[in-house]
């Protein structure tokens, strides 16, 4: 898509009034994810700690992520992929964290990331 909209960035659409240039979004070269997930405990609304692990589901599409980095609560997910996603969440120490379907959109500089915070309940 991105190359597509590059293509048309000098292309020229003649009027009435003679040519018009075509306005043309600047997307940069960055993707960004479906979804991202911020892990929070359900009772103190602080940042889950313990690894988890986060699965983005589309159909029989998956992608799943074990964190960004230790330590850090959110995780992102199913990279420039629109689609109809369920997110689940296991964390040791508490309860599986289950939603969906969250629709993400294609736009023309990828998809609209959906943020998401899964307030997870201790076992």
């Amino acid at each position: 898509m991105k190359v597509l909209w590059t293509s048309l960035a000098g292309i020229l659409i003649t009027g009435c009034g003679g040519a018009e240039s075509v306005a043309v979004p600047n997307c940069g070269e960055s993707s960004g994810p479906a979804i991202t997930v911020t892990l929070l405990d359900a009772r103190s609304d602080e940042p889950v700690q313990n690894q988890a692990l986060v699965v983005a589901r589309d159909g029989a599409y998956a992608d799943t992520s074990r964190g960004v980095e230790p330590g850090f609560p959110t995780y992102a997910l199913a990279y420039d992929r629109p689609g109809a996603y369920t997110v689940t969440v296991n964390a040791s120490g508490y309860q599986e964290w289950q939603r969906g379907p969250f629709i993400v959109s294609q736009t023309l500089c990828g998809v609209s990331t959906i943020p998401l915070a899964a307030h997870l309940i201790r076992q």
